[in-house]
């Protein structure tokens, strides 16, 4: 999601968001080569960090897992345990998949379970643990990418980040000079350094614990309405539109990567570096999502939605969808890849198009050039890679029958007039960023697109609530409505 105001910057104030006292898991993704790096990095972490450390690897690799723990064993300061039964996680433990991890809630804490690897290959377990770290821990998650294959971690990276967590990579891992044109790592980490420096960087995290109590204090709020200031003259963006929980854990993850102790500190930063009042930019604006984004929405939305739009739209005229805050697009090619196959299986192609809306100038180039790390196997299918895409050296380009199919634009759904004559909106995920007043706009502008009957999608944590009367529900569990009146 990434959504901003074009208004004069708004004075926030910092509000008390004590950190939960949750157990922080360091999720460490290898990939090919990668043992030298975990040698380094557990050679340097102390035995009490009251840390815990767990590791897999892409691709699944049961004979070197195997061998993995008595390897880590001799550098570790700490038990080292593989995981082939489920294991209730403790800090200062690490433990070392067989294949893939998944990590669930128990009563007493968290409990890692060990999976079968899929077979097809098109599967990354690094993502699916950071994705778990994501849901499960928010911003007590730290992901780490000790060298990759194939793009692995990429998506897990930036679901740890936007969740608040902490995310590293391995400077020796990158190599972005062996693929010209393909997108360099850094831009989904905090840190981009050695193995060595992460685990002295880990140790400091562990021990100073900057939590995001550190903006909750009365001294805070000017440095804080002065970081607003700085941030609004450089890049227009308003903080007044996103919830105080939100501005938190954003600013601590940029004062942690830049390991300033207080707000004075990172606000000295900000104004002395331009460079990182870019990055705070980024960071509000951080973009998260994959294809096909929770598969159960997109099973309402060919099982029901679209068989009626189908259905009540006049053949000759084109079916219009709308997915504000697209951020780099994979949501709007999804939802046109199910719309082209609807159509097919109700007799015929017809004609449609999706507007993908954003205010990130960087996001939309990403979805307009329409590329994508090979990491995207874990989530389209072998038939749609197929069918929809080109591959090429640096993983896959969206086909040119579905780039000619999704337009890609600027616009602030908070402020900027509404697409109109809209048959289905998609606004997953973006709510729950927004202020109350931030979201009734927002709401009102995808009734206002819709046409009488048309749908709208949310994210599962979101719901109509603040506009009450303008939306019916039509599935309550997926977030799917539709237009009254």
């Amino acid at each position: 999601m990434s959504e901003e105001s074009s208004a004069r910057p708004g004075h926030p104030t910092a509000s008390p968001a004590p950190a939960p006292e949750t157990l922080r898991i360091v999720g460490i993704g290898a990939g090919p080569g990668a043992l030298t790096s975990l040698r380094s990095l557990f050679r340097m972490v102390p035995g009490d960090t009251e840390l815990a450390f767990v590791v897999v690897q892409h691709p699944c690799d049961s004979d070197t897992s195997s061998a993995l723990p008595r390897l880590v064993d001799r550098e570790a300061s700490m038990p080292v345990v593989l995981v082939d039964t489920p294991v209730a996680v403790k800090p200062d433990h690490v433990y070392i998949a067989r294949d893939t991890l998944t990590l669930t809630d128990v009563d007493e804490g968290l409990k890692l379970t060990p999976c079968v690897c899929d077979p097809t290959g098109h599967t990354s377990p690094i993502d699916d643990l950071f994705r778990d770290m994501a849901d499960r821990l928010g911003p007590a998650a730290i992901a780490v990418l000790l060298s990759s294959t194939e793009g692995a971690g990429h998506s897990g990276l930036q679901a740890v980040r936007a969740a608040g967590g902490d995310t590293f990579a391995e400077r020796d891992a990158l190599r972005p000079e062996e693929q010209p044109g393909c997108e360099a790592r850094e831009r989904v980490a905090d840190v981009v350094t050695s193995a060595a420096d992460i685990a002295a960087r880990l140790t400091r995290l562990a021990r100073r614990s900057l939590e995001l109590g550190a903006l909750s204090s009365a001294s805070a709020n000017e440095d804080l309405e002065e970081l607003a200031t700085v941030l609004h003259a450089a890049t227009g963006l308003d903080l007044r539109c996103y919830k105080q929980s939100t501005l938190d854990r954003r600013i601590a993850r940029r004062m942690r990567a830049r390991g300033a102790a207080t707000l004075g500190e990172y606000l000295e930063l900000a104004r002395s570096e331009p460079e990182e009042v870019a990055a705070l930019h980024r960071e509000v604006l951080i973009p998260v999502t994959h294809f096909f984004r929770d598969a159960e929405v997109f099973s309402v939305l060919a099982e029901t939605v679209f068989p009626e739009v189908l259905e009540k739209v006049d053949p000759a005229r084109r079916i219009r969808l709308w997915v504000p805050g697209c951020s780099t697009g994979e949501e709007a090619y999804s939802l046109m890849m199910t719309a082209i196959e609807c159509a097919e299986r109700a007799g015929g192609p017809r004609e449609a198009i999706v507007y993908g809306t954003d205010v990130s100038a960087a996001a939309l180039a990403r979805a307009e050039e329409g590329r994508y790390p090979p990491s995207i196997e874990a989530d389209v299918s072998p038939e749609r890679l197929a069918r929809f895409f080109e591959r090429d050296e640096c993983g896959y380009r969206v086909g040119r029958e579905l780039r000619e199919s999704c337009r890609f634009a600027r616009h602030d759904i908070t402020s900027d007039a509404a697409l109109t004559n809209m048959h289905l909106v998609s606004m997953r995920n973006l709510l729950i960023y927004l202020r109350t007043h931030s979201q009734r706009s927002a709401l009102a502008a995808a009734y206002d697109s819709l046409e009488p009957g048309g749908f709208l999608v949310l994210g599962t944590a979101e719901t109509t609530g603040v506009v009450d009367g303008l939306f019916e529900v039509v599935d309550s569990s997926r977030r799917v409505y539709q237009r009254g009146g």
